[in-house]
């Protein structure tokens, strides 16, 4: 089923052509860049081409409704004057692959440390996209301005200043945590529907993207559907920096009322945006994943 590639972070929105990032095109990308074990990833990788950026896009084989992902990134010597990061780093959610296997429909959210300016986030959606353009072509891709408006080169918005980011470095590696929550209603047992805990509430076939710099210590309860979520044991989320909504008509794996929340189990994976001539350090690792339809393997 085509879907309508939109992002709602507020009410304004705009298209662009962004290499996933609102950067220049890449390089021939290299998905071996991420090394993925389990449900963790990582990168320790050196972008030596001063006139084109790096990706990588790796998908990990597991379905999900939802997971929260923990990133660190180090900070690194810039290299030269043009770039202000080392790159981008983002959790890939509601990934599809369409019945051919050639093209996916996926969407990002994605983090880059300015190293003068802060951190900054973004979200947004790609359709239809072929598996050869995945890390070689810029891509169309559509965005919202619904964190605010863009200021950190029209790549997204600061979420969090340089002073507030510094006093959270620690031996320079940078936390952030990116939470994904799947809402709609689940089905229980008995065939009736309920709005599970931890979670928006309407809005059947939605997605909310979370940005913390502290732990929120996500949890999913044990139920007999598995759909609820708490925080350090509170059905109150704690604080976050950053927050966008990903609309019903973006959910590539449609929604199924009848079905409820199961059906919008969908794959995840790790993204990565190198800048030129810099070395782009981290780690992923998601957790409290909810719903996986098969042992993640190491």
């Amino acid at each position: 089923m085509k879907m309508v590639k939109k992002v709602l972070l507020g009410l304004a929105v705009v298209t662009a052509t962004l290499a996933l990032s609102g950067c220049k095109p890449p390089e021939a990308g290299n998905s071996d860049m991420i090394s993925v074990s389990g449900s963790k990833g990582s990168i320790d990788y050196t972008n030596e081409s001063s006139e084109t950026v790096s990706r990588g896009f790796k998908p990990m084989r597991t379905k999900h409704l939802d997971a929260i992902c923990h990133i660190q990134m180090t900070k690194k010597d810039l290299v030269g004057n043009k770039e202000s990061a080392n790159g981008v780093m983002g959790y890939v959610f509601n990934l599809v692959e369409d019945d051919d296997n050639e093209t996916k429909s996926f969407s990002v959210a994605g983090i880059r440390y300015n190293q003068s300016k802060g951190l900054s986030a973004y979200v947004e959606t790609f359709e239809d996209v072929p598996n050869a353009d995945l890390e070689t072509t810029s891509l169309e891709g559509t965005v919202a301005t619904g964190l605010g408006s863009y200021d950190d080169s029209n790549f997204g918005k600061i979420i969090a200043n340089k002073a507030t980011v510094e006093s959270k470095l620690k031996d320079g590696v940078l936390d952030v945590w990116i939470e994904v929550v799947a809402n709609g209603k689940s089905k229980k047992a008995d065939g009736t529907f309920e709005t599970p805990t931890g979670r928006d509430g309407g809005d059947d076939g939605t997605y909310s993207v979370y940005f913390y710099l502290d732990d929120p210590k996500r949890e999913k309860v044990d139920t007999p559907n598995n759909y609820n979520l708490t925080y350090n044991g509170s059905t109150t989320r704690p604080s976050y920096i950053g927050k966008a909504n990903v609309a019903s008509g973006d959910v590539f794996n449609a929604y199924d009322s009848s079905k409820g929340l199961t059906s919008m189990q969908a794959y995840m994976g790790c993204y990565a945006n190198v800048y030129k001539l810099q070395t782009l350090t981290g780690n992923w690792e998601f957790s409290e994943i909810k719903k996986e339809a098969e042992e993640i393997v190491e």
